[in-house]
Parts: C-alpha cells; sequence; structure tokens
C-alpha cells in the first residue's frame, strides 16, 4: 500500500506515541531499500575485486603472510623462523576467517575471499541501518555508499572491516526486533562478545550505534512534550530509565572486556593521541586515485551532512545521534593504543556514513531529495569505476614486483625494504607497504615485514638478525620526494647499518638501487626501481 507525505508526517518520529509501532512496515521501504537491491548494490560494489587475484589493499599481504604461518606445515621452513602462538585477542576476525578457508583454497586465494567478504559485509550494513532507521527518507543511500572505498578498506585493515560492516548488520537487526525485546536482548548479548573478538574498534560500534539510536528514539517520543513544556526533569529521567530497560544488554560488551583484560598477555598498553592525524583524516577519508575527485567528493559530502536541513532533509535525533556519537570518539578517541594506530581516524567513514545516510529526506521537497539521491548515486558509480580500473593497474605493479621471489631460494633469509610515500610523493598510494610479506607463503621465507607484536599478534619470530630489522615496521624507507624524517633510514644508511652478514637477500622495492656498489651483494633481478641483491657471505 502506497504512503502519502501526510501519512507519513502522522507517524514521523516528532509524533510518535507509547502505543505506535517502532519499526516501519516493508510497504514503507524505498525502492532501492528492499531486501535484493540491497544484495545487488552490495555485489556490484566487490565488482573491483573479480579484476585480480590479489586485491590491492595494503595490509592484506601481512594478513595473508600471517596465515601461512600459522597452517605452515610442521616440517616448513616457515616453523624454523616463525612460531604462531594463540591468544585471547580483541583483533581476530580476519585471522579466524583465514584460519577457516586456507587449508580450503591456499593463503592468496583465501584472502581474496576474505578481503570480499570484509567489503561486502560493510556495503550491506551500511544500507541495512538506513534501511532499518530512515525506510522512507534515505535518499543520501549513494553518498553514504562512497564511504565504503574510504582509506581503512584500501588500507585493508581486514579485522576491522569485517567487524565494522558486522556492527552495522548487527545493529539493524537489532532495531529491526524492538517489538521483540526478549529476542532483542538475546541477541545483543551474543553479538557483542563476538564482534569484539573480530576487533576491539570495529566491535564496540555496535553498542554506541545502538545505544545511541534508542536514546536519540527516545528523545523523539517526548520532543512534543519538551515543546509543550512539561517538567524537564521528569522527563530527562524517565528517558534515561526507558534507556538503561531497553539498553541493558549492552552491558555485555563491558563484561568481555573485563574478561579480555583479566586474560591478555604481553606487555601494557599505552595509548597516544595525535592531533595532527585527527586533522588530516577529513582531508584523507577518500584518498584514493585523483586527488581533485577525492577532495572534492569528501567536501561534498562534508557540506551535505551541514546543508541538508536547507535542502528539505528533516534530522531526527534518532537519525542523527549515531553517526554523531562515532564522530565523538573520533574526536575524543586516542590515535594509537599499543601498537595498534589509527584508531580514532578508523572511525571517521563510518560517522561520516551514518549521517549521510539517516538523513530524513521524506518531506514535501522531493525533487531536491530525487536530486541529492541521483548526484549521489552518480558520485558513487563514478568513483566505483575509478576505483575498479585502479585494481588492474595495481595488479600489474604487484605482479612486476612479485617476480622477484623467483630469484629468492626457498626458506631464505631476506630483508625487504619498501618506499615510504608522503603528500610530496604523490596523492595516489603504491600500496607495496607489505607486498614483502608475501615471500613467506611463496617462497617458506623469512622476512622483516611481519607484524610481531607481543600481546597484540599472534606470530612470534624466532630469527632476530638485528634490533632494528626483526618486523613492521622495519621495511620503510623515505621517499627520495620526501623531507628527512627522523628515525626513517634510506637506502645507503640501510646497506652500511643493516646486518647484512645474517640473510641472505636484500629486497628493495620502489626505492631506487644504492649510489654506490657494495662487494658483499651481488644483483640479482631488477625491474625499474625496484632490485634484488644475494648476499655474498664470502666478501667478494
Amino acid at each position: 500500500m502506497a504512503v502519502s507525505h501526510s501519512d507519513h508526517r502522522a507517524s514521523s518520529a516528532f509524533s510518535l506515541t507509547r502505543s505506535a509501532p517502532l519499526t516501519a512496515g516493508p510497504a514503507s521501504h524505498l525502492p532501492w531499500l528492499k531486501a535484493p537491491v540491497i544484495a545487488l548494490f552490495a555485489i556490484l560494489t566487490c565488482l573491483p575485486f573479480a579484476l585480480v587475484a590479489l586485491p590491492p589493499l595494503i595490509d592484506l599481504p601481512g594478513h595473508i603472510a600471517a596465515a601461512s604461518i600459522e597452517n605452515a606445515a610442521p616440517t616448513s621452513s616457515i616453523k624454523h623462523y616463525f612460531e604462531w602462538r594463540w591468544a585471547f585477542s580483541f583483533n581476530l576476525g580476519g585471522v579466524l576467517l583465514l584460519k577457516a578457508l586456507v587449508p580450503l583454497f591456499g593463503p592468496i586465494r583465501a584472502g581474496w575471499i576474505c578481503a570480499v567478504c570484509g567489503v561486502f559485509l560493510l556495503a550491506v550494513g551500511c544500507l541495512a541501518m538506513i534501511r532499518a532507521v530512515n525506510p522512507r527518507g534515505g535518499y543520501g543511500v549513494g553518498w553514504a555508499m562512497i564511504f565504503v572505498y574510504s582509506y581503512p578498506v584500501l588500507w585493508g585493515f581486514l579485522n576491522f572491516i569485517i567487524a565494522e560492516g558486522l556492527a552495522l548488520c548487527a545493529c539493524a537487526v537489532a532495531i529491526g526486533l524492538q517489538n521483540r525485546p526478549r529476542w532483542q536482548a538475546v541477541f545483543l548479548v551474543a553479538a557483542q562478545p563476538t564482534l569484539l573478538i573480530c576487533h576491539a574498534i570495529g566491535g564496540i560500534l555496535l553498542p554506541v550505534l545502538f545505544g545511541a539510536f534508542v536514546l536519540g528514539q527516545e528523545i523523539d517520543r517526548r520532543l512534543p512534550q519538551f515543546r509543550q513544556g512539561v517538567g524537564k526533569r521528569a522527563l530527562c529521567v524517565r528517558i534515561g530509565a526507558e534507556w538503561i530497560r531497553r539498553c541493558w544488554p549492552l552491558l555485555a560488551s563491558l563484561i568481555t572486556v573485563a574478561v579480555w583484560r583479566l586474560t591478555a598477555t604481553g606487555p601494557g598498553e599505552g595509548i597516544g593521541w595525535w592531533w595532527r592525524s585527527k586533522a588530516d583524516a577529513p582531508l584523507l577519508v577518500l584518498r584514493d586515485q585523483s586527488m581533485i575527485l577525492d577532495l572534492t567528493t569528501a567536501l561534498m559530502s562534508i557540506v551535505l551532512v551541514f546543508a541538508a536541513s536547507l535542502l528539505g532533509a528533516k534530522w531526527t535525533f534518532r537519525g542523527s545521534l549515531p553517526g554523531l556519537s562515532v564522530l565523538a570518539i573520533f574526536l575524543l578517541g586516542p590515535f594509537s593504543i599499543g601498537h595498534s594506530y589509527m584508531i580514532d581516524s578508523r572511525l571517521l567513514p563510518v560517522g561520516i556514513m551514518l549521517l549521510l545516510g539517516l538523513q530524513d529526506w521524506s518531506g514535501p521537497r522531493i525533487r531536491a531529495a530525487r536530486i541529492v539521491g541521483i548526484v549521489g548515486g552518480a558520485l558513487f558509480l563514478t568513483r566505483l569505476a575509478v576505483t575498479t580500473a585502479s585494481f588492474p593497474v595495481y595488479a600489474q605493479t604487484f605482479d612486476r614486483n612479485l617476480a622477484a621471489t623467483t630469484h629468492i631460494a626457498p626458506g631464505s633469509r631476506v630483508l625487504a625494504f619498501v618506499n615510504w610515500d608522503c603528500w610530496r610523493s604523490g596523492w595516489r598510494l603504491s600500496r607495496l607497504y607489505h607486498i614483502s610479506s608475501l615471500v613467506v607463503p611463496l617462497r617458506g621465507a623469512w622476512v622483516n615485514d611481519i607484524w610481531a607484536v607481543p600481546g597484540l599478534d599472534m606470530v612470534q619470530t624466532r630469527l632476530r638478525p638485528g634490533r632494528y630489522y626483526t618486523s613492521d615496521p622495519s621495511q620503510f624507507l623515505t621517499s627520495p620526494k620526501c623531507l628527512a624524517t627522523p628515525g626513517v633510514h634510506n637506502v645507503d644508511s640501510v646497506i652500511r647499518n643493516a646486518p647484512i652478514e645474517k640473510v641472505d637477500y636484500l629486497w628493495f622495492i620502489e626505492t631506487g638501487p644504492p649510489s654506490r656498489p657494495d662487494r658483499r651483494l651481488r644483483l640479482v633481478w631488477r625491474d625499474g626501481e625496484s632490485t634484488l641483491f644475494a648476499v655474498n657471505h664470502l666478501g667478494f
């Protein structure tokens, strides 16, 4: 049955009564928010992955290498170099998925499947939240979907994007269960520990989003009473009591964190703030291929968040508080916890995504809503096309550099170094930062590019050739186009200072060759600015 605008206004969040249903019926969903179309959009979002065997996501090779170490045979040379120690951690989403898939598909294909699953879940979660909270006014869906391919995905934060996608999906399900409070409570209690185990920051989104939605919904329900001058203190007490009644299952997150702290091993985790990262995050949130396109899209999206009401969109508390809560954590949260970085910046895309998608455009200015929807959809498809076209180009760069691995003897020890980009070296990232990790599954070799932080990562490095050349981030070199950065070395300083005598190969990736020859090194492969040297242990 069609729903008129007058019907919608009569049943809007501002005129809900205690007896009114908490969720809209299926008839009120916009056409693009119906389940089959959501699935179609999510599949379309994964289109870039169909063109490559190895997705060009920065951290993905590191995840693949770690899975190879965990699944290596006892007689493999990998076990000679690395040790895998299972521990209860809030960083296991991709780890557990890879553990299940690697025996069936091998590490490379399993990594591809995990990356696709993460993006698919994130796309479905975005659309499901809009359907659950804003089924009649979700004309900003195209704008919201732009932020699926924001930098957390392009960097390949696998555990985070899986947890983030699941959290959005779980919040949408919990909202849909509002008329079944017992089932909703059971679902929330079960979902929170699962999501936190996937990833702490991604998993915490479920209680944040659901708690903010419930609070916003309760404010919307009592807003007419506020306007009529009913006792505000009493109304605030009622809102708080109702929030506690509906949100007590969110205590499951606190209990899970307490259990983790009691069982955690490894060094204490320091917390650090870097305010410059918060200032840069809005500019870098969509950094991909084109500075003009990326910055323009980010600026337009942010402007739309603030200018939507001028164009006819309506803000409700239940539609705005989830996104605003995430942005508050972004502004107040730390940059790093222990050795996990970019904690705050990872949350910015999902906050903007929710604010764009949950703006209610169902008012009388339907023409403006349609224009906003068309522009957002066009921008989403344009950016998706650019991303899709970039994947095969990255794949060629990956293949060209991975050709060096055919010159590495199985079971060898490799010191790898990769060029670290900065803004001065170009807007488009090379995404090669962890490609050297693939010598682990491809050649059964040791490399200094592996994540091996006690208390955070399962991998422990047995071979330690030098204090600063054992694990990530020892592989990074400063780009020649960037200003010198304290503590970051260059090709010549590596050759002077690295423990060359304790490894078999030096692999320089897009760094350029050394300025002078060294008799301890023999060039065995070169392609452009990438070189591979075999170490002559006799020195001549």
